[in-house]
């Protein structure tokens, strides 16, 4: 029990905020005492100068991060989100998005997880394994060394019940990955370029 400073009332600690620098560990004034502290013009200018402080912004930024990571919060960010994107500067900003190179990682991720749960696989590869991969190849094409329109091929086709990873992915560019189509890489890889792709694919 403790007695607030402001009321002279005998209440329990739950009714007193936590304060840290004190003996305590609690404030003088009760809570019901700090609502009309704060509600006056004083109070009011006090709360103004610490939400502008350093402290405060960091207290305001704790709260958020423990609200956003509870179902109301994480409800409210998924809805704000969806009328942003309903917004023309939504679409625009979604239209850059997938563009950008991270843009086409996730289209082509999403695309690829979709494919191998139609023939029950569900490897998932993150997005660090894609980057890797892209690395592992120097962001070119094997087959024709094309930097642009960049896509990861299964090297053992889906078809025949191969999923995506890092020992089973090659990059290839569109128009080689159009052509390779479910073909084994005994069938369009030359023998130099087998031997290449297995020191690549088993490292």
């Amino acid at each position: 029990m403790k007695i607030c400073s402001k009321c002279k009332l005998e209440k329990h600690e739950t009714e007193f905020c936590v304060r840290k620098d004190r003996l305590c560990g609690f404030r003088s004034q009760c809570k019901a005492c700090d609502l009309i502290y704060l509600k006056t013009a004083r109070g009011k200018q006090a709360h103004k100068r610490y939400a502008q402080s350093d402290k405060g912004r960091e207290s305001a930024c704790r709260r958020y991060k423990r609200y956003y990571q509870t179902d109301n919060g994480k409800t409210l960010i998924l809805r704000r989100s969806l009328e942003y994107a309903k917004t023309s500067i939504g679409k625009e900003a979604l239209k850059r998005y997938r563009r950008s190179f991270k843009g086409r990682l996730m289209v082509g991720q999403r695309d690829r997880r979709r494919r191998e749960r139609k023939h029950n696989l569900d490897l998932k590869l993150t997005k660090v394994d894609v980057q890797y991969i892209y690395a592992r190849f120097y962001y070119r094409c094997f087959k024709c060394s094309n930097p642009e329109n960049l896509q990861i091929d299964h090297h053992y086709p889906l078809s025949k019940g191969f999923g995506l990873s890092l020992k089973n992915a090659v990059l290839l560019c569109k128009q080689c990955n159009i052509s390779k189509r479910d073909k084994l890489p005994e069938e369009f890889y030359t023998i130099n370029q087998l031997i290449e792709l297995r020191e690549k694919l088993s490292s």
